[in-house]
């Protein structure tokens, strides 16, 4: 049976995807064609990335929505908790946003996902002028591949590498050659719009080469597919592991307040349980599980010797192998009799 994280969590997949691709449209939109063709003509990268319309203010409404998450996650975290005594009395637990920790946390997430995104933006817009330079393509022709066609129906520009990865832009120039030399190979992209299929077959048995307009729209349609499949990438993994942050900053919280101690809270080790985990994270998941619990502060500690205290952690020094992509989640187990019985 799902759980209410469980719920929240796929609740706000769609969110954070849409709102990424919100972010790359709206960068190709605000494109410059003419000054970047300018920069692809000089080779100036800097100019070229700035052209494409790309700006770190596009990624604020995710940033923003990661940063709800976390909020609304360390509120249910400690939603129908008991009230718990502390020198005080009788405390009802709460979340506090605006604790200095969560604030540091908060803006170290903030710093950390602008430059990974601007980084691979870089990379990709790398990767699509240097693939033009190889084939001799003309500089418009490049700069168009980088932000898409412009669709007069919709007045928005379709397609182009802008949001990909800098290894899906490499799919997007194998999909492309593949088109052009009638290559069986085209059958095996799972990113490939089926609906061409037919096409495509038709043109390798008689051995008729596809026109640079249907390749252009096959190469659209792939490249749509691809910043979508990147879009629900980025928002699983950014999803989970900002619940991840924020239950353990939330449960941390309550051992500042004095409500709870750290010695009342046991955790585990669960993945997702399908075919993309990580092998080391399936040993994880086998050795930390519901029965072999370990208490709050102590480290997940994978077969390599990365040790983290929930998955996504990097304050032990997690290999980043470890990190990038992790979609796991850590239980948490709080022993609220225990306290009580202790606390007399």
């Amino acid at each position: 049976m799902a759980t209410t994280f469980d719920k929240f969590y796929a609740l706000q997949i769609p969110e954070v995807r849409d709102l990424f691709i919100e972010a790359m449209r709206d960068v190709s939109d605000n494109a410059n064609i003419e000054e970047m063709i300018k920069a692809i003509e000089t080779n100036d990268i800097d100019r070229l990335v700035q052209a494409s319309g790309y700006n770190v203010v596009v990624l604020n409404q995710i940033v923003d929505k990661i940063e709800d998450i976390y909020e609304r996650t360390g509120n249910m975290m400690v939603d129908g908790w008991p009230k718990l005594r502390n020198a005080f009395g009788l405390v009802t637990p709460v979340f506090n946003i605006r604790n200095p920790t969560v604030e540091h946390e908060l803006s170290e997430f903030s710093s950390r996902f602008i430059k990974e995104i601007t980084d691979e933006m870089r990379k990709s817009i790398q990767e699509t002028l240097t693939d033009g330079m190889i084939r001799g393509v003309n500089p418009r022709e490049t700069a168009i591949n980088i932000v898409g066609r412009y669709d007069p129906k919709t007045h928005k520009r379709i397609g182009g590498t802008i949001g990909l990865a800098s290894n899906q832009v490499k799919w997007v120039n194998s999909a492309r050659t593949y088109l052009r030399n009638l290559d069986e190979r085209y059958f095996s992209l799972g990113l490939r719009d089926k609906r061409f299929d037919s096409i495509v077959r038709k043109a390798i048995d008689e051995g008729k080469s596809l026109s640079k307009e249907k390749i252009s729209q096959l190469i659209t349609a792939y490249e749509s597919k691809a910043l979508k499949y990147r879009a629900d990438a980025i928002a699983r993994t950014e999803t989970i592991q900002a619940i991840n942050r924020a239950e353990r900053a939330a449960i941390a919280q309550q051992i500042e307040e004095g409500l709870i101690t750290a010695d009342l809270i046991t955790k585990w080790w669960s993945n997702s349980a399908d075919e993309r985990v990580r092998l080391s994270h399936v040993e994880l998941g086998n050795r930390y599980n519901k029965n072999n619990q370990i208490g709050f502060n102590e480290p997940f500690e994978t077969s390599t010797g990365s040790k983290l205290l929930y998955p996504g952690d990097t304050s032990l020094g997690a290999d980043a192998s470890e990190i990038i992509h992790c979609r796991c989640k850590c239980m948490y187990h709080v022993d609220f009799v225990k306290g009580v019985r202790d606390n007399g």
